[in-house]
């Protein structure tokens, strides 16, 4: 599988606002409480769960795999999204039976589990 070099040369590392112009005050507050570095490592922690689960996952199980908070991993995997270093490949439901997508690395190929 094809990975970048590292991590820091990826588009998502660049400085840009973390917070949508829209969101509320609270939405920057905390945007602005997460550090580089601790961003960096929860990149990392998504990536390795994602090369470990093939068939992918949807970012409810993500948070759970890695203990953090429901929502923690929504705001990440958004960014890796855009970043062109995951993708969305489906839908599947969650522990209350809503749809979710379901993510993959970006160098995995459609249909391969």
């Amino acid at each position: 599988m094809a990975r970048p070099a590292a991590l820091e040369e990826l588009p998502l590392f660049a400085a840009r606002p973390r917070a949508r112009t829209a969101d509320p005050a609270t939405s920057h507050e905390a945007a602005a409480s997460i550090t580089d570095g601790a961003r960096a490592g929860q990149y990392r922690l998504i990536l390795a769960l994602l090369a470990e689960h093939p068939a992918g996952l949807t970012n409810d199980q993500i948070d759970l795999a890695l203990s953090w908070r429901t929502g923690t991993a929504s705001r990440r995997v958004a960014e890796l999204v855009g970043a062109g270093v995951e993708r969305c490949t489906e839908t599947r439901p969650t522990s209350t039976g809503r749809g979710a997508h379901v993510h993959r690395l970006a160098s995995r190929r459609a249909g391969a589990a």
